[in-house]
């Protein structure tokens, strides 16, 4: 499967997600929607590892803290965004959030350094653009 219809696939269940993560969030707090979805989350992954046979374990221990480091923003991210969502309004909450896009591109272009073109610049002040618009 291609990397785009993935990145459209992420989309759908994901906005889906979020959607529904507002319409329950009067009724159980942030946290706990994060809580319940690491649930269902974690056994789904274990799954998708064994099916696929993908090595749990790393080739080197250092991998291990890596992957431990990288978590650490994920968590304090789901559990920050899911409260936006239950005190905001999601029309609001969900286009600032989409600026994590551009935090990625950015230090994608600076630190991997990752070709720029002008087209991939309008993109991203387009895009910028447009979460401005949509959050007001």
């Amino acid at each position: 499967m291609s990397y785009l219809v993935l990145a459209l696939l992420t989309m759908v269940f994901l906005g889906l997600h979020y959607f529904l993560a507002k319409v329950i969030s009067p009724h159980i707090s942030g946290p706990v929607i994060a809580f319940a979805g690491a649930l269902v989350y974690l056994p789904g992954l274990y799954l998708y590892i064994y099916f696929t046979k993908l090595p749990i374990i790393p080739a080197q221990p250092i991998y291990w803290w890596y992957a431990i480091l990288i978590a650490v923003p994920m968590t304090v991210g789901a559990i920050t965004l899911y409260m936006a969502i239950q005190k905001g309004p999601l029309s609001i909450v969900m286009p600032i959030y989409a600026l994590n896009a551009m935090v990625v591109a950015l230090l994608g272009i600076l630190i991997l350094h990752e070709p720029v073109s002008v087209p991939k610049v309008i993109g991203l002040v387009l895009a910028f653009a447009a979460i401005i618009l949509l959050s007001r």
